[in-house]
């Protein structure tokens, strides 16, 4: 008996680009076409039959036509279905577009509960396990028919390493286990795999560019397995394109040369480009005059931008499921607090409360990634602005309302002991109660999130200083703090040798400029001479080669000619006619064949002769493979001395930069009464000039800080969009941080950005964060981004204990395995409440593999 075995299908894929939901159409189609011909009885599918349960007619009318062909050609052909997390409404009493399928003649669904199929009067047994089940069961039988001769087990899970929290499956007596969930194929066992998905439909399709896509056949008797490749839409990504030096006309030459080597060109593929070390200003130039002629020519181009160099940016949280792991976090955490999925952090809720009286969201045991799903918006904006009139209280907070959950106990939010928390973590972090409530639940608008990052990247030694310099923070007497030996005063000195030391280290990067100058006008004139050189021989080779081919092909005409006459001269005998005169050759017969044969023995050697030269000629002469390795090693070269160059002219722009601070810091120095001018010197009524000193350091500090912020959130925006935004970042990001413009998806995603940069800055400056909330919607972003977005919310909860957002039941159903937990609000005439569900992908434990 042979089985062919799908799985991950996603029919409706909405991931961005134009025509990519045909593109899944399209190879679903030609896959089972292919499995017609190979003769299966029987076809399981493994989950994610569609990309969301909310699919339009497209693509259940084309899975009802696949079928029917299918069966049309196979007429007694079974397809066991098992649904996957993405194939059911987050409703359980809904109906999904499985209900629609599961009516078709020849199709078994199993979609909430584990279903036996028995085929061939009880001989064959299929067993169907939907994602739910397992996902909720830890300890279900899943042990095979003891009565049927074949037993296949179709399963909807991820497979652990080991037993724990795992729902344990042993492989004895089973022939098969189909399993699903992975993009990939891969045997996880002698007789169990994922077949893959057929297209590459994940959040990030470049991470399944080097992965076959297909299907299986398994000839159970004999137990073999064979995967069939079907052609999926190819997937390119580039190296990353350095603007160190040149900016977009770097870029752009560099991108120009290297779409020119791509193997096939890059017309109709998948193309990410990553671009290193450009603003935004200038990447939104790249993006109208260069990469809108590389749009027309691929089916999906996705850009990215990268920071200048590894001193550009701290690592940021980045990946989700099936990415790679998100970069570590590290920094000092408050007393008794730790950061991840099982840390003690202080600042966990536990709980959220609509109102006095309202509803509650109770929220202990809830972890990682939470949706809060509901279609109605207003019971969630009564938790969030629970949360916000907690917290303003000050203290005074009394009666109800949210709580956290600590390794010491429960804390009220707004409470005293909530204040005794708070204190120590604003001023280890020199941060305020504004900026905290901005990074924690999303408080305030751009101002104050953008206030918060530049305080989290500044560090608490800046921010602190320059806050208590003008006098918005910090008590006691301010010209203590600005006279020699005051805190501002060894702040500023130490600032001073800071920068004195790194004039110093720069100092010699100006030497050897002209001679590297020199060193490469003068490769670039003896590259210019070889590549002359190489194209004559180049050309010289080809005419020979054309020339030889052009003599065989003579030659082959000619020796076919002689060969038909001598054919007919032989044919004919004595009585042929002369080719001259036409009269009968007679007695003249034999010498004339004799001719004819001498004269194609000739042609044929002559021939012979010049198809050996035509094939000594296939393969590039000696002379010029030297010439070619002599051009590409000078490009190198080239190369290399244009890197190193751009990057001392960088360095020198450092030099000219902490040559200025140096200057900038002698000044703030003077205004203090430190450094050349002596204590004595300086008029101590002169009350400004703390205040001077403060506001010059904070040009030369805080501006570069506010500009940091700006990129890290630029770079989210366009990895978030896959570049979409990159023409029009520069405008809307002035006009957001500005307060205006707060309505579009444009403006969610950018908020969505700075929101999840300021939970990374906070996390890499290890302020004590056990919870982040999303106060808008996810329903607000374009439909295009929410998978990008998803994936960057699943990462940050990997490093966060709790991320809380807030979504339509179709939007989390259409990526519940992103999610770990879900809240649903139940109707009232359900009996009311809150309830809530374990999401993800259920883990099984194959035991002996």
């Amino acid at each position: 008996m042979k089985l062919a075995h799908l799985s991950d299908l996603h029919l409706g894929y909405t991931g961005a680009g134009p025509g990519r939901a045909g593109d899944v159409l399209e190879v679903f189609e030609g896959a089972l076409g292919r499995v017609a011909e190979l003769g299966p009885e029987v076809v399981v599918v493994a989950g994610d039959i569609f990309d969301h349960p909310e699919v339009t007619a497209a693509p259940l009318a084309a899975f009802s036509r696949g079928i029917r062909t299918l069966r049309g050609n196979l007429p007694g052909v079974v397809v066991a279905i098992a649904a996957g997390a993405r194939d059911m409404p987050l409703d359980r009493g809904g109906h999904g577009p499985l209900t629609v399928i599961g009516g078709m003649d020849g199709v078994e669904v199993a979609d909430t509960r584990l279903r036996r199929l028995h085929l061939r009067g009880g001989r064959i047994c299929v067993t169907i396990v939907p994602h739910s089940v397992v996902l909720a069961s830890q300890s279900l039988d899943l042990s095979p028919d003891p009565a049927a001769e074949r037993n296949i087990l179709v399963l909807y899970a991820e497979v652990a390493s080991g037993r724990s929290h795992a729902l344990p499956v042993p492989m004895d007596g089973w022939d098969y286990v189909a399993l699903g969930s992975s993009h990939g194929y891969r045997r996880v066992g002698e007789r169990a795999c994922y077949s893959g998905s057929l297209e590459r439909v994940g959040a990030d399709p470049w991470e399944e560019a080097a992965i076959e896509k297909g299907f299986v056949t398994v000839q159970l008797e004999s137990g073999e397995s064979t995967f069939w490749p079907v052609e999926a839409r190819a997937a390119v990504s580039l190296a990353p394109m350095e603007a160190a030096g040149g900016g977009t006309a770097t870029v752009a030459r560099r991108l120009g040369e290297a779409l020119a080597g791509v193997p096939g060109g890059i017309d109709g593929k998948l193309l990410k480009v990553p671009v290193r070390g450009l603003s935004a200003e200038d990447l939104a130039v790249l993006d109208r005059e260069i990469l809108v002629g590389v749009r027309r020519r691929v089916a999906w181009l996705r850009l990215e931008a990268l920071p200048a160099g590894r001193a550009a940016g701290r690592p940021g949280v980045t990946g989700g499921r099936s990415g790679a792991s998100p970069a570590s976090v590290t920094g000092r955490i408050g007393a008794g607090a730790g950061h991840g999925r099982d840390g003690g952090a202080r600042f966990r809720i536990s709980g959220l409360q609509a109102g006095p009286r309202g509803f509650v969201l109770d929220l202990h045991g809830s972890r990682g990634l939470v949706a809060f799903a509901a279609d109605d918006a207003a019971l969630w904006d009564r938790f969030v602005a629970g949360l916000r009139e907690a917290f303003a209280g000050g203290g005074r907070h009394a009666g109800p309302g949210p709580a956290l959950e600590w390794t010491e106990g429960a804390v009220n939010v707004g409470t005293p002991e909530f204040e005794e928390m708070l204190g120590p973590v604003l001023d280890d972090h020199a941060i305020g109660r504004e900026e905290f409530a901005g990074l924690w639940f999303g408080q305030g608008g751009p101002k104050a999130w953008l206030a918060a990052a530049a305080a989290l990247v500044a560090g608490p030694g800046a921010t602190g200083e320059m806050r208590r310099s003008e006098g918005t923070g910090g008590t006691g007497d301010a010209g203590a703090r600005t006279r020699p030996g005051g805190p501002l005063a060894r702040w500023v000195e130490r600032m001073g040798r800071e920068a004195a030391i790194r004039v110093e280290r720069l100092d010699g990067i100006r030497e050897g400029m002209e001679e590297l100058e020199a060193r490469l006008r003068a490769v670039r004139e003896e590259e210019e001479a070889a590549r002359d050189r190489m194209e004559a021989l180049l050309a010289a080779w080809l005419r020979e080669r054309q020339d030889a081919e052009t003599r065989l092909l003579l030659y082959r005409d000619r020796e076919r000619e002689l060969r038909g006459q001598l054919k007919g001269l032989e044919e004919a005998g004595d009585g042929g006619p002369c080719g001259s005169c036409g009269r009968p050759l007679g007695d003249r017969a034999g010498r004339v064949r004799q001719a004819r044969g001498e004269a194609w023995e000739a042609v044929v050697q002559d021939g012979r002769w010049w198809r050996r030269r035509r094939d000594q000629l296939e393969t590039r002469p000696g002379e010029l493979r030297a010439a070619e390795a002599r051009v590409a090693a000078l490009g190198g070269e080239m190369e290399a001395l244009s890197e190193e160059l751009a990057r001392r002219r960088l360095e020198r722009v450092e030099l000219e930069t902490a040559v200025r601070h140096l200057d900038e810091l002698g000044e703030v120095e003077t205004l203090l009464g430190l450094g050349s001018v002596s204590a004595a010197e300086t008029d101590v009524n002169d009350a400004e000039a703390p205040a001077r000193g403060a506001e010059m350091k904070r040009g030369t500090v805080l501006d570069d800080v506010q500009e940091r912020v700006r990129a890290r959130i630029h770079a989210k925006v366009v990895a978030l969009t896959g570049g979409r935004l990159a023409r029009a970042f520069p405008q809307l990001f002035a006009a957001w941080a500005g307060g205006g413009r707060r309505m579009g998806d444009d403006v969610a995603v950018l908020e969505l950005a700075a929101r999840v940069v300021l939970a990374e800055l906070a996390l890499e400056a290890g302020v004590d964060l056990g919870s982040v909330v999303l106060p808008a919607g996810l329903d607000r972003l374009h439909r295009n981004d929410r998978p990008g977005a998803l994936a960057a919310l699943a990462g940050l909860a990997r490093v966060v204990p709790l991320v809380l957002v807030h979504a339509s039941p179709g939007v989390v159903a259409a990526a519940l395995e992103r999610f770990d937990f879900v809240h649903c609000v139940r109707a009232a005439g359900e009996g009311g409440g809150i309830r809530r569900r374990r999401s993800g992908l259920g883990v099984v434990w194959l035991g002996g593999t």
